[in-house]
């Protein structure tokens, strides 16, 4: 895992940051301008820490060695920019702690996505049914003129006109209805299911189906492990 390392631009103090979430460490106004706000980073792997300078124009210093990627253990002495700011590695550890991402199951997220998904389809079918019943209607009308054209205006003539005006009203006030109250509830479902389909550490909205997700192992967002 990567922990960047920093300044708060809004309380100068030190800031610790993995994915989502981060916590700031000492007393506002502490941190120097010369300490940046991504100014290094803590990588951490298996009980061993890796300290990477980030930007070429960034000082991080080891037991007052400058350094751009170095082994460090915590009795090390750290220090940020131009003024050797002092950083206390103890509290950055044990923040890591904190911030170490949790194990969390994403199985109950397929149920979701294929809901969604399946109503989406379903939405979709039920428009092109509407669509192609309604285009009943001109063929009624059509049928009416020929029967007209070939027998004359009999009780059938009559019947299938007024079949067809029916029909016509009938579509168009649904069409009416449907231009205000479809958008409405796609709209609620759709804030339903940003609000369920997120990761279970973070709450961050995953925007990919579940058959992309569930190829992750961690949480593009918070780093959580994924359980699948």
């Amino acid at each position: 895992m990567e922990y960047v390392i920093g300044r708060d631009p809004q309380t100068s103090q030190i800031k610790i940051a993995c994915g989502k979430q981060s916590v700031r460490l000492g007393n506002p106004g502490d941190v120097p301008m010369t300490v940046s706000r991504q100014h290094c980073s803590l990588i951490v792997d298996n009980g061993h820490y890796i300290l990477k300078n980030l930007k070429p124009q960034n000082y991080t210093y080891v037991n007052n060695v400058a350094i751009e990627q170095k082994s460090v253990k915590e009795s090390d002495n750290i220090t940020l920019g131009s003024e050797k700011f002092h950083v206390d590695f103890t509290a950055i550890l044990h923040v890591i702690k904190q911030l170490t991402p949790r194990t969390v199951d994403i199985r109950p997220l397929q149920a979701l996505w294929e809901d969604h998904d399946q109503h989406s389809l379903d939405q979709i079918i039920a428009e092109r049914k509407f669509n192609a019943l309604r285009g009943a209607t001109g063929l009624i009308t059509m049928t009416a003129i020929i029967l007209a054209l070939t027998v004359g205006r009999n009780v059938w003539y009559i019947l299938l006109y007024c079949m067809a005006i029916l029909a016509s009203f009938f579509f168009t006030i649904k069409a009416y209805k449907d231009s205000t109250n479809v958008p409405k509830k796609r709209k609620e479902q759709e804030k339903q299911f940003r609000s369920k389909y997120v990761c279970p550490n973070c709450g961050h909205h995953f925007t990919m189906p579940y058959d992309e997700l569930s190829q992750y192992d961690f949480c593009p967002y918070c780093k959580a492990k994924f359980i699948k």
